[in-house]
């Protein structure tokens, strides 16, 4: 009997529209540690690029923990295992939040990611290809810190961008997952941009503080480069849209918080449009599934 990655291998040969449009941007939010703001921003990132003019899609990766749904208040169709496990098109799985932002809800039942069979496999890479095809840029919110599902996702990232606040912990935090990164050789220079958010601070000088901090020590130990992307302040606005379950950006558009996430948002679309390397489903089932091919 063949095992799983022998008759991935065999499919993907016979499968003859493997690569994924490459005008898709994939862009992967990740942090060190929890309560950072991560989904937040998430959310509202999205809505600025979709104002922007830029289709977007929020894929929910933070399997078992998944709240994207909750942050849109909208109740999501279907999940990503369903996309996989119950033959659905992606048109099923998809939900339509605001401001025409879509977005695929996270699975909780994880463990049926396991012993996928061929069909599933073949459904997943014909979501992707019908996804590529509809959408602009599909923004990945991982689970926080070091899980293996996290890394896998930032793995085909054309940007990976890092979330931290001024909290020394989650300073160290977000270093140690930038470490893990190039332990695991998820991260590629070449292929992909790093970039750090500090959220809730105070004032500019406090998100120049904490890149200097991280970036020294990144610089010394890692020979790597990051890129300080922009900061979020700290917003009476976004903690009262979060009660609301109203993104800031909808919420209170004219706020600091609100203008500093699209800065962010016109300045991370502009880094991303720059890589035109082009990725293959074969990359993105290799990730999400986490089987070597």
């Amino acid at each position: 009997m063949l095992d799983q990655a022998t008759r991935l291998r065999q499919m993907m040969k016979e499968n003859k529209t493997t690569r994924v449009n490459n005008n898709m941007k994939i862009i992967t939010v990740t942090s060190g540690k929890g309560g950072v703001g991560k989904s937040n921003f998430v959310a509202n990132l999205a809505i600025s690029l979709q104002r922007m003019g830029k289709r977007t899609v929020i894929l929910d990766a933070d399997f078992g923990f998944a709240n994207i749904d909750v942050i849109l208040n909208t109740v999501a169709r279907n999940s990503f295992i369903d996309l996989i496990k119950k033959n659905m098109p992606i048109t099923e799985v998809l939900t339509s939040g605001p401001e025409g932002v879509q977005f695929i809800s996270g699975a909780y039942d994880v463990h049926k990611l396991q012993n996928v069979q061929d069909k599933e496999y073949e459904n997943l890479i014909s979501g992707f290809n019908q996804l590529a095809e509809n959408a602009d840029v599909l923004i990945i919110d991982t689970g926080a810190g070091l899980q293996n599902t996290a890394l896998r996702f930032m793995s085909i990232s054309d940007d990976i961008v890092v979330v931290t606040t001024p909290d020394p912990t989650a300073i160290t935090d977000a270093y140690s997952l930038i470490k893990s990164l190039i332990a695991e050789k998820v991260y590629n220079e070449k292929k992909m941009k790093l970039h750090l958010i500090t959220n809730m601070v105070d004032h500019h000088k406090e998100s120049e503080e904490v890149f200097l901090r991280l970036n020294t020590a990144i610089t010394r130990f890692l020979d790597i480069r990051i890129n300080p992307l922009g900061y979020i302040p700290f917003d009476k606005h976004l903690r009262s849209s979060v009660k609301q379950q109203s993104p800031v950006t909808i919420a209170a558009p004219n706020s600091k918080a609100s203008k500093s996430i699209h800065d962010i948002a016109t300045e991370l679309i502009e880094t991303a449009e720059t890589n035109q390397e082009q990725k293959s489903i074969k990359s993105i089932v290799k990730s999400i599934l986490g089987i070597r091919i």
